[in-house]
């Protein structure tokens, strides 16, 4: 309690300052729980915190991403939980947002936002259903003139993939600007086993 571990980068005057590190906490048979305050942060036009975290179970999932979205860690968020169902009930914000769930389902119930000047990336695995809960979305949108918007990714080994009716997702591309053309929009891709898929296409 009261510690802090800080990867951030140096400040400098006139927007000088360096690249913010990375954190990387693997534990596969145990529980990763940080309690520890956070400091990923980088002046502006530098590279902001990344952390990847690998564990049976991460504790305190939602809290955690609260903090390191507060905490400047908007760079990469890799989270690799390897036992049991993932439940997203908090916003991550991050330009690369990766999260895989080994040994069950992930639902989403909160806003993933990979959007940015260029777009962004978001990568979800499971190996049961990956849930889009009603009012959660996906944004890996651009917004620069001409930048082409981002990628989704949603994959399930042995279950399928819900978008829930008044879930969204943007991967739309920046607009034009005096001497610049409209960038293309993104790509979303649906993984699934094909007995999944054979469910949906029957009805079930």
């Amino acid at each position: 309690e009261g510690a802090t571990v800080t990867v951030a980068g140096a400040l400098g005057g006139d927007g000088a300052g360096g690249d913010a590190g990375r954190i990387v906490v693997t534990a596969p048979e145990g529980t990763i729980r940080i309690d520890a305050d956070i400091d990923g942060s980088a002046a502006a036009g530098k590279r902001q915190g990344r952390i990847a975290l690998d564990g049976a179970t991460i504790a305190g999932i939602d809290a955690l991403n609260a903090r390191l979205n507060a905490g400047g860690f908007i760079d990469e968020r890799v989270l690799r939980i390897r036992e049991g169902d993932v439940d997203l009930g908090g916003d991550i914000t991050a330009g690369l947002i990766d999260i895989t769930a080994d040994g069950g389902a992930v639902r989403i119930g909160a806003m993933l936002d990979a959007g940015g000047e260029t777009g962004g990336s978001v990568r979800i695995a499971a190996r049961d259903t990956v849930t889009l809960e009603a009012g959660a979305g996906i944004d890996v949108s651009a917004s620069g003139a001409g930048e082409d918007g981002g990628e989704i990714e949603l994959m399930s080994s042995e279950g399928g993939v819900r978008l829930l009716a008044g879930s969204a997702i943007d991967a739309s591309a920046g607009g034009a600007s005096e001497g610049v053309d409209a960038g293309g929009d993104g790509s979303v891709l649906l993984r699934v086993n094909r007995g999944a898929l054979a469910d949906v296409l029957a009805g079930g």
